[in-house]
């Protein structure tokens, strides 16, 4: 099976930039969706997750 997640909003977004690389910071917004997708995915099992080295991507991964 195969997923895609991407990262939730950034400031950046919620502004219409479109970022690439740009290493920016999640908006409010963007936590309360990594929290939302962190519910949503707690009871799932994978065996392999491939992440951008980007400090939003591992927020999402760390918001509780």
């Amino acid at each position: 099976m195969y997923s895609k997640y991407f990262s939730a909003e950034t400031d950046a977004n919620a502004d219409g930039i479109i970022q690439g690389l740009i290493d920016t910071k999640l908006s409010n917004i963007g936590y309360l969706q990594s929290k939302a997708l962190g519910r949503y995915l707690q009871y799932h099992h994978f065996s392999h997750i491939y992440s951008s080295d980007l400090k939003r991507a591992s927020e999402v991964c760390l918001k509780r």
